[in-house]
């Protein structure tokens, strides 16, 4: 008995061993973040890798390629900067194709390429839509999501912020009206976040008018829900619009860093602007004063050195900083670029005559509900592609003249704004018109 007894303990005593080493295992595996998304810094320097992965039938070179020039059009490229110190930020990506996203496993971040036409929601599954951590010593847990092969590059490049950590900037609503027996408004509109809807639309109609019913505002393509953007966004944020030109901030490179627990360090600071006597720097070459005795300048390296005497404008010779010389033959600037007074250089594009006129809206027209604009032009046919400003900002770009851009009030916002039509023929010479308009919202 007591042979076997000492069988059966020892039996117990591997067993008991064995699911150590597993548990021991598993805790260590899941304390593993694989690098999909890192960042890191070297120097002065903060580079952010993601490796994002592609499947299913719409995963061709073709469409791997639209990816990538989407995330180099809004994330590469850029003069990005990160903390006090303004440590440069780089945006890296790597891209690979395989049979399923469940080959890509921890290592990479990985979409299902549904191959549709038309309009696809897209979207990122990942942790960062609840309440834990997604960042472990610089890197970010793997995510999986849908895209499709209809999605444009700004869409793309939208889901690629999400794989960075970045949340949606934006939320949806309805509009609703009270609406008397006879059609007329009783009130309105009124707002009211779709996600909420359903448990507060009993109380909506119990709070309407006596004898009038709620009537849900639809938009020309016969849906009702309207976009609001979160207070302080710009409305050409990537993560909140992905119409027309819309551009990463630099308050999504300070989520991103910023949320990958990264810092810029403190010897990176010559340059912004305070002298750093602690830090090893005799000046800042952007403070004023820049910190040097009389006669000595900063150097970009926070170093005094004497100064030397400036070039001289119109002397004819590009001497110093400066970019050009008007007087010198030739004057340094590229093509369709000219000399300044002040030996700058300024983009002097050509333009070309066309009769065209802004129809609508009208010079000094109220916008309250949307509008499409509407062009004439002497001959269409030399006008190659269209660019659509609002005040400062390019909204729109169209390769057809006949094509009747959408003003979108709540898009645009209340107050005066003026609405500049620029047109490029063949040449790359352009011919603009302008009108003033204002946006008064419906109460």
């Amino acid at each position: 008995m007591s042979s076997s007894g000492t069988r059966a303990g020892g039996y117990s005593q591997v067993v008991d061993m064995r699911k150590a080493y597993v548990l021991l295992a598993i805790l260590v595996l899941s304390s593993v973040v694989f690098p999909t998304t890192e960042v890191t810094v070297d120097d002065c320097s903060i580079t952010v890798d993601v490796k994002v992965g592609f499947a299913g039938d719409g995963a061709s070179d073709e469409f791997i390629k639209k990816f990538e020039d989407g995330v180099k059009k809004i994330w590469q490229g850029k003069d990005f900067t990160y903390g006090d110190c303004e440590c440069p930020v780089e945006i890296k990506l790597e891209t690979k194709k395989f049979v399923t996203c469940y080959q890509a496993g921890k290592d990479y971040h990985c979409f299902d390429v549904q191959e549709t036409d038309g309009f696809y929601y897209s979207y990122v599954r990942h942790t960062l839509y609840s309440d834990r951590s997604f960042w472990r010593d610089g890197k970010m847990r793997a995510a999986r999501g849908n895209v499709s092969t209809s999605n444009t590059g700004n869409i793309l490049a939208h889901e690629f912020g999400h794989l960075m950590g970045l949340k949606d900037e934006y939320y949806y609503v309805y509009y609703y009206f009270y609406v008397n027996e006879d059609g007329t408004v009783a009130s309105g509109p009124h707002a009211v976040k779709t996600s909420e809807w359903n448990g507060k639309k009993d109380d909506i109609q119990d709070n309407a008018p006596e004898g009038a019913k709620v009537v849900l505002a639809r938009k020309k393509d016969g849906t009702n829900h309207y976009v609001k953007y979160q207070d302080g966004v710009p409305t050409d944020s990537i993560m909140l619009n992905i119409d027309g030109t819309p551009k990463a901030y630099q308050h999504h490179i300070d989520a991103i860093v910023g949320g990958a627990g990264i810092e810029c360090p403190d010897e990176c600071c010559c340059g912004n602007g305070r002298v750093e006597l602690g830090k090893g720097e005799e000046c800042d070459y952007k403070a004023s004063p820049e910190g040097c005795m009389e006669g000595e300048k900063c150097t970009n390296d926070c170093v005094c050195e004497i100064e030397e005497l400036p070039a001289i404008c119109g002397d004819g010779q590009i001497d110093g900083e400066e970019e050009c010389d008007y007087a010198a033959t030739p004057d340094g600037c590229p093509p369709e670029h000219t000399c300044s007074p002040e030996c700058a250089c300024f983009f002097d594009p050509p333009t070309f005559e066309e009769d065209m006129d802004i129809i609508s809206p009208a010079e000094g027209a109220v916008l309250t509900f949307p509008e499409p604009v509407e062009l004439s032009f002497g001959d269409p046919s030399r006008i190659v592609y269209i660019n659509y400003w609002i005040g400062e900002a390019l909204v729109y770009q169209s390769e057809d003249p006949g094509y009747m851009y959408m003003l979108e009030p709540e898009m645009i916002g209340e107050g005066e704004h003026v609405l500049t039509v620029q047109a490029f023929n063949m040449e790359m010479a352009d011919t603009n018109r302008s009108v003033s308009f204002t946006v008064e919202m419906p109460e």
